[in-house]
């Protein structure tokens, strides 16, 4: 499957938010650095079960990308090995998303809903954003295609769904695309 104008500029957009020192490559530093800020927005002191188990999949998420996306050997991932890594594990294998990616929203789950209530409110997710590295303007789009209408949380059913359009759907409508805004 080749990926669409839509898909590649989605897939752009995530590679920047994950490139947190914006020297062009995927580094562990970055993914450390993502979970450092989940840390932050959800106050999770270090060593806390909450925070190690964000640094965990982090590092486990960088860990599978370098292995699978460091196609020429320089010890990095660029955008291109990250948008092929991507297309080759999330769209061309059909199971591919459930087994790299609904693990890691099970966690995210896990960290960001601090209420208990399993559903990220609005405020849970504009920290989930923030942690992600979405701008403000961003997480006001994201709100505003997730929590349509009297939408109050997202339960983890909705919140996979929106995921997958993000990193998987062809379809320039779909309202998971602006899972970190605008693309």
């Amino acid at each position: 499957m080749t990926p669409n104008d839509v898909q590649l500029r989605k897939l752009r957009k995530r590679f920047r938010l994950l490139d947190v020192n914006g020297n062009g490559v995927l580094e562990l530093t970055d993914y450390q650095a993502i979970a450092h800020r989940f840390q932050h927005q959800f106050g999770l002191p270090a060593g806390s079960p909450g925070a190690v188990v964000i640094h965990e999949t982090y590092t486990r998420l960088f860990t599978a990308m370098h292995r699978h996306g460091d196609a020429n050997g320089d010890g990095h991932v660029d955008e291109g090995e990250f948008i092929e890594t991507s297309v080759g594990s999330l769209l061309k294998r059909p199971d591919g998303f459930d087994h790299a990616i609904v693990p890691v929203l099970r966690v995210i789950m896990q960290v960001c809903d601090k209420d208990g209530d399993a559903t990220l409110d609005r405020d849970e997710f504009r920290r989930f954003l923030a942690a992600e590295g979405a701008l403000a303007e961003d997480t006001a789009q994201a709100l505003a295609h997730l929590y349509p209408g009297d939408i109050q949380g997202l339960d983890l059913a909705r919140l996979t769904d929106a995921t997958r359009q993000f990193y998987c759907s062809p379809d320039p409508d779909a309202p998971g695309n602006w899972l970190f805004g605008a693309f």
